[in-house]
């Protein structure tokens, strides 16, 4: 039976009324916090960030330097987009979840989580996904499946979605910290991450070139320019492979 360990010194105990089905823990002490996840060997922890003592992100620190990867949801009712990124770029997060929590979106989050890290070294996607992060539009047919996306919050549920390609566009208000996710991503799975940059015709030479390096600096592989031409954009998609690695 599916085990979920709660790490909130002021837990929802409608948790467990909710995911009957499932053996649902709670620890309301940070600093033992360890200790319970190995005892308990939970499939998925559901971990707050704002507690006494210790903080959800100190525990997650001690998790992942003991080798534990078990799927984190963190739980925090802070809003700041710096507790988002840190979430996902230092802590390997596979949601952020605001409170009050709801609990059918925490059901189907640990739901999607248990389907992909079921114990298999991998898995095999039936279609290529893409995803784009920022305003430009991919000139694409409908044989492809894309999904587009612009705020930092809706992003780690869209990565969850594990595209073989993302298009992220440079410039763009939140590039900082949707790199810093995505590069957290690319941690345990394999993605082709593509910088989309305007046309020659819209920047000056020199910016261009500063923003070209930087992206290849944060992560990004290769880097496209508008107008982009949909044959050529088509080949790169099809040539990317679509097989993700899971979480080890």
């Amino acid at each position: 039976m599916t085990k979920i360990l709660v790490i909130d010194d002021n837990p929802d105990l409608l948790i467990a009324k909710y995911l009957k089905s499932m053996v649902v823990e709670y620890c309301t002490e940070p600093s033992s916090a360890s200790e319970k996840v190995l005892s308990t060997n939970p499939d998925v922890i559901i971990l707050d960030v704002l507690m006494p003592g210790t903080d959800g992100f100190t525990v997650a620190q001690t998790l992942r330097a003991q080798g534990i990867r078990t799927p984190i949801i963190f739980l925090s009712g802070r809003a700041e987009t710096n507790y988002l990124v840190k979430a996902f770029s230092e802590y390997n997060a596979s949601f952020y979840m605001r409170k009050p929590l709801i609990l059918p979106l925490l059901g189907s989050h640990i739901n999607h989580l248990l389907d992909l890290y079921d114990g298999s070294k991998g898995r095999r996607s039936t279609e290529q996904h893409v995803l784009v992060f920022g305003e430009c539009r991919l000139p694409l047919s409908g044989t492809i499946s894309v999904s587009y996306c612009q705020s930092l919050e809706d992003l780690p549920g869209l990565l969850a979605l594990l595209p073989s390609m993302i298009f992220l566009e440079a410039g763009n208000a939140l590039e900082g910290g949707a790199f810093q996710i995505i590069n957290a991503y690319k941690e345990n799975h394999y993605v082709q991450l593509i910088s989309v940059h305007p046309s020659e015709d819209s920047r000056k030479r020199d910016e261009r070139i500063i923003i070209l390096k930087k992206s290849l600096q944060d992560g990004a592989y290769d880097f496209l320019e508008h107008p982009i031409d949909p044959s050529h954009l088509l080949a790169r998609i099809n040539s990317s492979p679509t097989y993700t690695k899971a979480l080890s």
